[in-house]
């Protein structure tokens, strides 16, 4: 078998070895101006003024940074917090964003509701960017020690693959319908497919790897229900897929899954020629949603969120690097030199993902924005789900539990 890391445990085991110290006060940086003369206040010259508002935004930035330590982000992570330290850099220290093109514009409109191409273009940082912040410096945590040793991307993207499965449980649907998050996943241990599908996409965000979800086709009324059937997966030119609900990597053979052992994984390519490869996945009692008759007419949608695509964070994940690396930016569409998820996909060498058609998948921005707007109950199951993240947690291995989760 392969080795995993329980999730409670690998948090517990960084919160005790990444602890370096405090996180530097919040700087408040006051704006300065300098009159029409090059002057500024109090016989200041221009020159100094601009030294000035350097280094006071050179130690915001410090303090901003200093909220998504390590230490901070896993244990004592303040929102709002953050949020004050990024709306005062935004507005102080930020290159002024350009307007979007029109042609940049049109394409959101394509793919987004008006109401998303809104939260895109504007330039104010919200609650929901400080947490995507504190997620993905999270996620990357998670990608090192799971993928520590791993050589290649495949091999890596199996490694993070197993560490969901295996940290995730699966229900059938949430206490109470409570929305969660990421972090909500991850903390209580239990998830739907779709939250499997979620987690390791955001874990694939910090590889840089680029996934597509497919789904069987649906009716425009049954579009917001979307289950993610296989998850492709793209390394090398290839579209390596993976089935959220049993859990494994598909088997591009007929060959028997020996436990531990690896083992060739079907492409899209592959299962499109051949639709019988997906015979593996089929049981007499549970029929595989996607066989020869339906994947034909299976539907690709892609992934992201708000925050991922806002260009607002383009300019700040520029400053996550060193003790807060982590990828925290993935445009829809380019900007500037960084290519947008759109091209890099219509420009990939697979021609089933180049040549195909991909809508949004909606579920992560439906779960974000339910979290919102919390009812009584739903409140006190993200309460619950809280108290098990501050309880101390330790596993005890025995010779019978290969797994350790």
């Amino acid at each position: 078998m392969r080795p995993t890391i329980s999730s409670l445990t690998l948090l517990v085991g960084l919160s005790s070895l990444l602890i370096v110290g405090c996180t530097p006060a919040p700087q408040t940086v006051s704006g300065t101006s300098s009159p029409a003369d090059g002057k500024g206040g109090s016989g200041t010259t221009a020159g100094q003024v601009d030294t000035t508002k350097e280094t006071q935004c050179a130690e915001l930035l410090e303090s901003l940074l200093g909220q998504y330590s390590s230490p901070q982000v896993v244990m004592n992570f303040d929102p709002g917090q953050a949020l004050s330290l990024m709306n005062q850099w935004g507005r102080t220290c930020r290159p002024e964003l350009p307007s979007p093109a029109t042609e940049v514009t049109d394409q959101w409109s394509e793919y987004l509701d008006p109401q998303l191409v809104q939260s895109l273009r504007d330039g104010v940082y919200t609650l929901r960017d400080a947490d995507h912040l504190q997620t993905c410096v999270w996620m990357n945590i998670v990608k090192q020690h799971v993928t520590a040793g791993a050589t290649e991307d495949l091999n890596r993207v199996v490694a993070l693959f197993d560490y969901v499965v295996r940290n995730v449980t699966l229900v059938a649907e949430h206490p109470e319908e409570t929305p969660f998050s990421v972090k909500t996943i991850l903390v209580s241990g239990e998830g739907t497919i779709e939250d499997r599908a979620w987690l390791f996409a955001e874990l694939l965000k910090q590889l840089k790897i680029d996934v597509v979800f497919i789904a069987p086709e649906q009716t425009a009324e049954s579009e917001d229900g979307i289950v993610p059937q296989l998850i492709g997966v793209l390394v090398g030119g290839e579209t390596y897929l993976f089935d959220p609900q049993l859990g494994i990597p598909v088997p591009a053979s007929s060959e028997k899954i020996v436990p531990g052992k690896p083992y060739e994984i079907a492409t899209l390519k592959q299962v499109l020629a051949k639709p019988e490869t997906l015979s593996r996945l089929h049981s007499k009692d549970h029929p595989h949603p996607l066989n020869a008759e339906t994947l034909p007419k299976t539907q690709l949608y892609l992934y992201g969120t708000s925050s991922w695509w806002a260009p607002r964070l383009f300019e700040l994940s520029e400053h996550f690097v060193g003790g807060t690396q982590s990828e925290v930016y993935d445009g829809l569409t380019d900007l500037n030199e960084r290519r947008g998820l759109l091209t890099r996909l219509k420009a990939y060498a697979d021609p089933s993902i180049s040549g195909a058609g991909f809508k949004v998948w909606g579920y992560p921005e439906q779960q974000l924005k339910g979290q919102e707007n919390l009812n009584s109950l739903q409140q006190q199951v993200m309460t619950r789900t809280a108290e098990l993240y501050r309880l101390p947690w330790v596993k005890r291995i025995t010779g019978g539990d290969a797994f350790g989760t």
